[in-house]
């Protein structure tokens, strides 16, 4: 999950500087005046204040002698990595999201409450703006500035652009916008919100476990006490930090609530090309 919140928003390959929907390649702007009013300046500025010492450092092992030279070749890989998809640029938002990240990643250390303030202040600065009602696959399709999202039923591919209401134990949520609270989930079958299982009870990927435990399997599992920090790890799924640290395929990880950046870690591969 991390992974597709630190990169969703900003990953494109560019041949030469931003590109992408939206942005015009000039800081001519005849509406109203944006501090960032074109993509390219967005692009530039979020890659310079993002590529600071404690970035640097730990993505490229920079000393005090080196780091000013590393910088800005952080800042180009960070600039040609800024809209994947193409999406329109959103003026407005744009100095909320650099401030926002910048402010983040002062000390290269992600935290869950860093990254949920970086959803919410960047989302909107690329997005198709999708009205209510329109179909979409991701957030990034509706009009997040209206504080629409993409609203998913579990077990779904597509969902619909809507501000998700959310319901508790016992309420329906076979409306398209309905979205049962954290502690609970939606019945398919009854289409109403039930309690999310605890340890020991059956769960699978449309029953969901509570919040301190997780599903041994999607298919079909039982719910397992998630690991505290400092403990192995195959996937952030079973810590209770939310992030499992240098796991790979052949060894295990550590679990952790925060995500620092590291030099051999994907948290880096925003800042080197």
């Amino acid at each position: 999950m991390w992974r597709a919140i630190v990169y969703g928003f900003f990953l494109v390959h560019f041949s030469s500087g931003c590109g992408g929907g939206g942005g015009t390649g000039t800081d001519t702007d005849t509406g109203p005046s944006y501090r960032y009013s074109t993509e390219v300046s967005f692009c530039e500025a979020l890659a310079v204040s993002e590529c600071n010492e404690s970035v640097v450092k730990a993505c490229y092992g920079s000393d005090d002698a080196t780091v000013a030279e590393d910088q800005p070749r952080c800042a180009e890989a960070r600039a040609a990595q800024c809209n994947p998809a193409g999406l329109p640029y959103h003026p407005e938002r744009g100095e909320d999201c650099v401030e926002e990240r910048e402010r983040a990643l002062r000390d290269a250390v992600w935290t869950r409450d860093e990254l949920d303030a970086v959803e919410s202040a960047c989302l909107p600065v690329f997005s198709r703006e999708g009205p209510g009602g329109t179909a979409c696959e991701s957030s990034a399709e509706c009009d997040a500035a209206l504080g629409l999202r993409c609203v998913v039923k579990l077990g779904q591919l597509k969902g619909i652009c809507g501000e998700p209401v959310i319901g508790g134990g016992g309420e329906s949520c076979g409306d398209p916008l309905a979205v049962c609270g954290e502690a609970f989930y939606c019945d398919a079958e009854v289409s109403f919100c039930l309690a999310r299982p605890e340890d020991g009870e059956e769960c699978s990927a449309a029953m969901p476990c509570a919040a301190d435990f997780y599903c041994s399997d999607p298919e079909g599992g039982a719910c397992r006490q998630k690991t505290k920090n400092g403990l192995d790890c195959d996937s952030g799924v079973v810590c209770s930090g939310g992030f499992c640290l240098g796991a790979t395929r052949r060894s295990s990880g550590v679990c952790s609530s925060t995500l620092p950046l590291q030099i051999h870690a994907e948290s880096c591969d925003l800042y080197r090309n």
